[in-house]
């Protein structure tokens, strides 16, 4: 079945009009045809009527004489003779007024009914009425006689032969007319196609836009086409630049939507958006990771239920006060991580409003900081251990000068008491505290300078194993040492700082485990450390140290405070527990450039690790330049008991000693405060021929050259000066590679009279 409306929808434009104007002829032709049908067929029915009412009259005028002689033949002819005359006329009948009939054409009787057809009223000039018999239209006209006194006459006329005649007359004009109507198509279809051509390539243009052909445009042409193509041309190139314009900004606003999203979700940040009302309308992954659930499931709920698992905002909240304050608000929250660690998180909350002023909600960004605090930790610990080791080490190099004059008292007051005396027993005692503290001033020490030791390329698998054997050699603790393939890389440390740390932790570990002994466990491995590691040290390649026992472990309530200066779990005393071990250990770590903190093993123990910085394949090696020989002469042989002593020293306690105990020796001697005093006495001794066989120079002097810069000067002088530093900085670079500054020898502060005899029979012999 023939769908209309695809139909229309597939005709052309001027298939259309085509089809229309044909309707309208046809509509037309009809109309005219009914029309002229209708006025041929009055004009016929008057011109019947005037035709027959003037036969009607004639026979009527010559039916006179008939009637009044009463010759009803020549009445009967007369009728014939007209009837003959006239093929329209179907009969003709004479009737009397009274109703009588005179004289009739018809083969038969007059036809029943006949009469009452047409009946002429008196005084009616004539009458004419319409009957069908045997399917046949009669007009009937009825016309006096003589006034109506000598009855009527009544003609029928047949109109069949009329309506052969106006059948004929229709058909000729509509032959005319579809004539004149397909003449009329065919002008349409050729003129219409002119006119629509500029209308289908507009409409086929307009389509090819609506698909996205926007480059598509009229050919010019002239005329009023020509206009309306050049106005839609303009139109056409304005509606492309409008939708480049928009798939610009389209393309732009979902670039500028994607860099939001990636950035929302690769920020590392928790950001949701929630509303006033304290309800999550959008979280990004790292905001739902921090809880272990996925984005989506935080929709639609209360942050405070999805985030914290309460039952009412937060008091602190700061989105609510943001959206009050109207500017930013932050806070802290103690938390938990999906696993039940705990945690803080920082949150910071911005307000968001529409445009008309109404709170929308808040863009909330959060933060865990648990790292970060735990770094802020371990940087303000570095920084108090900084600045106690300041104070230390310079409580220490006053306490090695004061037991350089308390020692050399000692000894001389020792020397001159009979060794069973109880006085003498007395001063040993005294003695062994002295040294004693002075172990515990080398801790100091140690603490205050872990950062000047030269430092050197190590092997460590050789330290550890040397260390372990060392430390725990006759105790009732095994060690193993794992340390997987490939081989570990090599460090660079001070060597003998970072042996000190494995035997801090060793004895640690030994103690701790006590009598009933077990395995110290030390495992060693190559690590690389990326920049967000949360640890405080740069990225990089070190080598991780991870030492295990199987004591008691450490306590999480002080597990912050073990790396705290003089905080010790043990009894107190020198010889007991100090506080410092622990607390040296972290110094000369973190001054090799490393990190060590404590584990918490899921066993039983306490754990270690230490991270050491690697020199990997490529790494630039650190230039060791070699001690530079000082070239000498020898001096001219001089009797022992003549050897003269030059001493730098300005504290007047200390250089009294030092006098006292080489006076006690037979060593002539003098001594000076200042390192400028020091080079007139010496440049005066060589200018007298009593020159000095030994120098010793302290490295700190206050207000004054010190015993680096002296020495320096003293090599200008004399290259083949003697000379000896001292220092109560035991780890001073000079004191630790003195040979490099033309030193023959160090020797640290405190030293007792044994040992200051000693160092001049070895250089002075």
């Amino acid at each position: 079945m023939i769908n209309p409306t695809r139909l229309h929808s597939r005709l052309s434009l001027i298939w259309k009009i085509t089809i229309l104007i044909t309707l309208v002829m046809l509509l037309l032709i009809a109309s005219a045809g009914l029309l002229i049908e209708k006025r041929m067929k009055e004009a016929l029915h008057s011109e019947i009527e005037e035709k027959g009412l003037a036969i009607a009259r004639n026979l009527a005028a010559d039916c006179v004489e008939a009637l009044l002689v009463d010759d009803t033949i020549e009445l009967h002819q007369l009728l014939r003779n007209v009837t003959q005359a006239e093929p329209d006329i179907a009969y003709l009948y004479v009737v009397f007024s009274t109703g009588q009939v005179r004289a009739h054409t018809f083969a038969q009787n007059l036809p029943p009914g006949l009469l009452s057809v047409n009946p002429l009223p008196p005084g009616q000039f004539h009458s004419h009425r319409i009957f069908r018999d045997n399917n046949r239209l009669i007009h009937d006209l009825a016309v006096p006689i003589l006034g109506g006194q000598a009855g009527a006459i009544h003609m029928g006329l047949s109109q069949e032969h009329i309506t052969e005649r106006i059948h004929r007359v229709i058909i000729e004009i509509t032959s005319i007319m579809v004539g004149l109507g397909v003449i009329v198509i065919i002008m349409i279809l050729w003129t219409g196609k002119a006119l629509t051509h500029s209308l289908t390539t507009m409409t086929s243009a307009s389509r090819a836009i609506g698909r996205g052909e926007l480059t598509r445009r009229i050919p010019q042409t002239d005329g009023e086409f020509g206009q309306l193509a050049d106005d839609f041309n303009t139109m056409a190139e304005n509606l492309e630049g409008m939708i480049r314009e928009r798939d610009q900004a389209v393309g732009e606003l979902k670039e500028s939507e994607e860099l939001y999203r990636s950035l929302v979700e690769n920020i590392g940040l928790g950001i949701s958006f929630i509303s006033p009302d304290h309800t999550i309308l959008m979280a990004n992954t790292a905001q739902a990771l921090l809880k272990g659930k996925a984005p989506t499931s935080l929709i639609g709920l209360k942050c405070f239920q999805a985030f914290e698992q309460r039952d009412e905002p937060c008091p602190d909240c700061p989105g609510s006060k943001s959206l009050t304050s109207h500017h930013p608000e932050k806070s802290q929250l103690k938390s938990s991580s999906p696993g039940g660690t705990p945690t803080t998180l920082s949150l910071r909350a911005f307000p968001i409003y529409t445009k008309d002023g109404s709170r929308r909600g808040f863009i909330q960004v959060t933060e865990d900081i648990t790292t970060q605090e735990q770094i802020d930790r371990a940087l303000q610990r570095n920084r108090n251990l900084d600045a106690i080791g300041i104070l230390a080490g310079g409580i220490a190099h006053d306490f090695n000068n004061l037991l350089t004059v308390i020692l050399g008292y000692i000894d001389l007051t020792m020397i001159s008491l009979p060794p069973q005396s109880q006085e003498h027993e007395h001063l040993m005692e005294a003695k062994k505290a002295c040294l004693q503290t002075k172990k515990l001033t080398g801790e100091f020490l140690t603490f205050a300078e872990g950062d000047i030791a030269p430092k050197e390329k190590v092997h460590l698998t050789e330290l550890i194993e040397e260390t372990c054997r060392f430390t725990l050699s006759g105790s009732n603790i095994g060690c193993r040492v794992d340390i997987p393939p490939p081989s570990l890389w090599p460090v660079e440390i001070a060597r003998n700082q970072i042996r000190q740390v494995l035997q801090n932790l060793l004895l640690n570990a030994r103690e701790a485990m006590g009598e009933a002994g077990g395995e110290i466990t030390i495992q060693a491995e190559n690590a690389t450390i990326d920049s967000d590691s949360g640890l405080p040290v740069g990225a990089g390649h070190y080598v991780k140290i991870t030492i295990n026992d199987q004591g008691p472990g450490i306590d999480k309530t002080i597990a912050e405070q073990i790396f705290d200066p003089y905080f010790t779990t043990k009894p107190r005393g020198a010889d007991k527990g100090t506080g410092l071990g622990l607390t040296i250990c972290h110094s000369i770590v973190a001054k090799n450039g490393g990190h060590i903190m404590m584990d918490q093993p899921r066993g039983q123990g306490a754990s270690f690790i230490i991270f050491l910085p690697a020199l990997t394949e490529g790494a630039r090696q650190p230039e060791q330049q070699p001690p530079q020989p000082v070239t000498r002469t020898p001096s001219p042989t001089i009797d022992q008991h003549h050897k003269r002593i030059l001493v730098l020293e300005d504290e007047v306690l200390v250089s009294r000693a030092i006098g006292a105990m080489l006076h006690h020796l037979g060593y002539p001697h003098a001594i000076a405060e200042r390192g400028e005093e020091i080079l007139k006495m010496y440049q005066g001794g060589l200018t007298t021929g009593s020159g000095f066989d030994l120098v010793i120079l302290d490295l700190t002097i206050r207000n004054g050259l010190g015993g680096q810069e002296t020495m320096r000067r003293l090599l200008e002088i004399d290259p083949t000066v003697r000379a000896v530093v001292a220092s109560g900085y035991s780890e001073d670079p000079v004191m630790a590679e003195y040979s490099r500054f033309g030193f023959l020898e160090a020797m640290p502060k405190p030293y007792s009279l044994e040992e200051l005899r000693d160092l001049l029979l070895r250089l002075l012999a």
